[in-house]
């Protein structure tokens, strides 16, 4: 090795050494970071081991708009919870369903339905 690299490397020892050392823990501390935003449940303890804790997270999602209608087929007796229920099941078109619900058709598909009320 050169004398010049030598005497480089033993003047400047001090400060590669904080570099590397630097590195190395910026290195961690990011790795434990993006660990941490990727999983909210992963947590560090004091003596640096990650444990995972439980969280459960509930979400209520409100019903929004018209809660649907009950509608029989006069035809097979069979009561839905929805027009969108008995037409995909009925394999009625739902607009052709909603027109019929409303007077406008005299059938929906070859059946009679009627509308019993409001669901809650």
């Amino acid at each position: 090795m050169n004398e010049r690299v030598k005497t480089h490397r033993c003047k400047h020892r001090v400060a590669y050494i904080s570099g590397a050392v630097g590195l190395f823990v910026g290195a961690s501390v990011a790795t434990i970071l993006i660990t941490r935003r990727a999983d909210a449940s992963v947590q560090v303890n004091p003596r640096g081991i990650f444990i995972k804790s439980p969280i459960i997270t509930q979400t209520i999602l409100e019903r929004r708009g018209h809660p649907g209608n009950h509608v029989m087929c006069v035809e097979t007796g069979e009561v839905f919870a929805s027009q969108s229920r008995a037409a995909d099941v009925m394999q009625v078109g739902k607009g052709t369903l909603s027109k019929h619900l409303k007077g406008t058709l005299s059938h929906a598909g070859g059946y009679t339905f009627e509308k019993l009320g409001e669901a809650s």
